[in-house]
């Protein structure tokens, strides 16, 4: 009776639930590399930020960049909890898209308009087009089974990875005109 895990109704209880959740070593290493891209991105944000020319930015750049990064977390969540993806792929969803939105802002804060008007369709073939193609290739040559779910998983995860960034674009487009506009009004 001593060693009976602790159960609630329905046999869910602390014990319970951590014996549900299944994290490897392979989840914490991608955790490491997830939180240091994030970090990077968020940083990036606050030093962009600081050397913004328009004047009622400053006091929100903090506010910028934590929205930034929750953006992008979450909306790995929602998509890799919509595919029923692992941690791991939830994970390589949000180191690539804090990558691809770090590089983003490098070439913007470079003043390379031209490369950021390319990183659009250069990103879409890295992210998108080359994963769906080796999705193809990996449905028609490997036999059903755990390995080849778990490459066309990961394969959408890094496809997905560039849906989170324009979803997260589109959100801060749709927020900076909403400022911009009670700013007019009031």
């Amino acid at each position: 009776m001593a060693n009976e895990p602790e159960q609630g109704p329905g046999g869910w209880g602390p014990r319970a639930i951590l014996a549900r959740l299944r994290f490897s070593m392979a989840d914490g290493a991608m955790l490491v590399v997830a939180a240091s891209a994030a970090s990077a991105l968020f940083a990036r944000t606050v030093e962009a930020m600081d050397g913004s020319s328009q004047r009622s930015l400053p006091p929100f750049k903090y506010d910028v960049a934590v929205l930034l990064v929750l953006a992008v977390g979450f909306t790995a969540v929602g998509l890799g909890a919509y595919k029923r993806h692992s941690v791991s792929q939830v994970l390589l969803q949000v180191t690539l898209a804090c990558l691809a939105l770090l590089s983003a802002i490098e070439l913007g804060e470079a003043g390379w308009n031209r490369a950021l008007l390319y990183w659009f369709q250069a990103s879409f073939a890295l992210m998108v087009a080359g994963p769906a193609v080796a999705r193809r290739v990996v449905k028609a040559s490997l036999p059903r089974g755990p390995r080849r779910s778990w490459w066309k998983n990961t394969l959408e995860a890094v496809a997905f990875s560039w849906f989170n960034v324009m979803l997260v674009l589109l959100g801060m487009l749709i927020q900076w005109t909403v400022y911009a506009i009670v700013g007019e009004i009031l």
